[in-house]
């Protein structure tokens, strides 16, 4: 049990900074306000005239008439946007009767975002011994080099209406007529969504709408003020370093520098900060200085939920954080809810039977609840 506890600890103890290559700007919080409308397409006119195809098959066939799009076969569309880090891509979809065993069917939508990743839900429909099977089937990775997430199965057929592929700092969320059904996650940082696909892979479908919403695209910002996010982003990579060296007062001087920068530029209500505050109080709680760390476990804390809801696994970090502190101060009890929380988020996207999803396992005392 120790090695699986060292395990997810280190996994999970420092959270990086967004490093990874993106726009000028890191993103702000997508408040209700700041999400709009990017496409609504009702299919009034031919969608080839307004989409690149990227994926048309041998034998596949696509049909226009005003108000829908009936594709067969592997017939993949795209188009170029500029959206924020959170987004939705939803279709409205009829799913062709499959009508013989060995048939299947396979609706996607897909998002890139920056650098070059793949965001993908597959709707996957399969007919054995008389029974057709309903599958989503999550995938991220390179452009040509997607891997699988996660697959979720049901048990019967999947069924026509609004499909909607929901992306928020890496966290996909599938939902039928507005009800989630899958989840998965990968690390994407801040980084927006700057392109969508949609068609078939295989079988039929008729495409009855497509919407896009979402944030808006990060501004650009002062080449003064990217200087100093370049900095803070070195001075957590330095903290980082020490961290992993185990020289944990420097690696808490470097992470409360860059946390001072990124709250000076970006303010208190963004992801790059909420790491920080994350950082900052990591350090101190490994080196047991548990008051200094609550209250930046507090802030990170809020600020992902704001930013980033109760779903994401990143806010499941920040109870687990608090959880854990509480645990290692012998007051179990109050450690309970944090722990608990947490652990439910990562069974949700991650899994059940995942590492993270078993997280209560690490705590055996915790593990029976309070009678």
């Amino acid at each position: 049990m120790r090695n699986f506890l060292a395990l997810l600890l280190g996994l999970m103890s420092f959270g990086a900074p967004s490093g990874s290559p993106a726009p000028a700007a890191p993103a702000s919080p997508a408040k209700p306000t700041d999400i709009k409308e990017f496409i609504n397409d009702q299919y009034q006119d031919n969608p080839d005239q307004r989409y690149n195809n990227i994926g048309r098959g041998t034998n596949a066939t696509a049909a226009w008439k005003k108000g829908e799009y009936a594709i067969n076969g592997n017939w993949l569309l795209a188009r170029q946007v500029s959206v924020g880090a959170v987004a939705d891509l939803s279709a409205k979809l009829d799913f062709a009767p499959l009508t013989a065993d060995g048939q299947k069917a396979e609706s996607q939508l897909s998002f890139v975002v920056l650098p070059g990743q793949v965001a993908l839900a597959a709707l996957v429909r399969e007919r054995t011994a008389g029974k057709v099977v309903g599958k989503i089937r999550l995938f991220h990775g390179r452009t040509n080099d997607v891997v699988l997430l996660r697959e979720m199965t049901f048990p019967g057929d999947l069924t026509n209406g609004m499909w909607t592929l929901h992306f928020s700092y890496g966290l996909l969320r599938v939902e039928h007529e507005g009800h989630p059904v899958a989840w998965g996650h990968f690390e994407s940082g801040i980084n927006p969504v700057v392109g969508i696909a949609w068609g078939q892979q295989d079988g039929g479908a008729t495409w009855r709408q497509l919407r896009l919403r979402g944030g808006r695209f990060p501004p650009d910002r002062p080449a003064e003020a990217l200087l100093e996010l370049q900095t803070a982003a070195r001075l957590n990579a330095e903290g980082l370093d020490f961290y992993r060296k185990k020289k944990l007062p420097e690696a808490l001087q470097q992470t409360r520098k860059a946390l001072e920068l990124y709250h000076k530029i970006l303010g208190e209500d963004t992801y790059d900060t909420a790491n920080a505050l994350d950082n900052v109080g990591t350090l101190y709680h490994e080196q047991r200085q548990y008051n200094e760390a609550r209250p930046y476990f507090d802030r990170a804390l809020k600020v992902r939920q704001k930013l980033l809801g109760e779903e994401h696994p990143n806010t499941a970090l920040i109870y687990f954080h608090i959880g854990r502190s509480l645990y290692e101060q012998g007051k179990r009890q109050d450690a309970r809810p944090y722990l608990e929380k947490a652990a439910a988020i990562f069974a949700k996207v991650e899994g059940a039977d995942s590492r993270l999803g078993r997280l209560m396992e690490v705590f055996p005392d915790l593990n029976q609840k309070a009678k």
